[in-house]
């Protein structure tokens, strides 16, 4: 019986490293943090360098209802001029990405009707400072822009005002 004893051991211990491995390994993975929103909402910035274009033409407000009808929301014109609206994909989801002409430079708006948010973040990431704040039942906001002379306080002016303009149908 002696004879199996060390052999018996080594294949224990090897089934317990190896479990432990494993172990270790999947909570690892189970506490990493997913992406980020803001990382998320960069990365999509980063592929639509022409909507940050500096203009005074604005969208036609036909087109600019078009972007925004899934969303259920219309956009009031006192939040400043559209220079850009779009339908992204984001996360899986359609989701409307204005431009707005600002005294201090574009700044872009994604409506992000699929993204509930605790409490507003702000974000600086790849050259990108920004906001992403929480609309009650109807999703959040993201805000940002890529100008390094512009200040995070004006960015969150804007936020406020183009969430002031805002008009939620459901």
């Amino acid at each position: 019986a002696r004879a199996w004893d060390p052999p018996h051991r080594r294949w224990l211990a090897a089934a317990a490293s190896v479990l432990l491995g494993t172990a270790v390994a999947f909570s690892l993975w189970l506490a990493a943090p997913g992406r980020s929103l803001a990382a998320d909402v960069v990365k999509h910035m980063a592929g639509e360098p022409n909507a940050w274009a500096r203009t005074e033409i604005s969208v036609p407000e036909p087109r600019l209802d078009k972007v925004l009808i899934d969303s259920h929301v219309r956009f009031r014109l006192s939040a400043g001029l559209v220079s850009y609206a779009s339908s992204c994909s984001f996360r899986g989801h359609t989701v409307p990405h204005l431009v707005v002409q600002t005294d201090s430079g574009p700044v872009t708006v994604m409506v992000l009707t699929h993204e509930a948010l605790r409490s507003a973040m702000r974000f600086n990431e790849q050259g990108y400072r920004g906001v992403i704040i929480p609309v009650h039942g109807h999703g959040s906001l993201a805000v940002l822009e890529r100008d390094p002379d512009m200040d995070i306080k004006t960015v969150e002016g804007v936020a406020a005002r183009v969430l002031g303009a805002l008009d939620w149908s459901t």
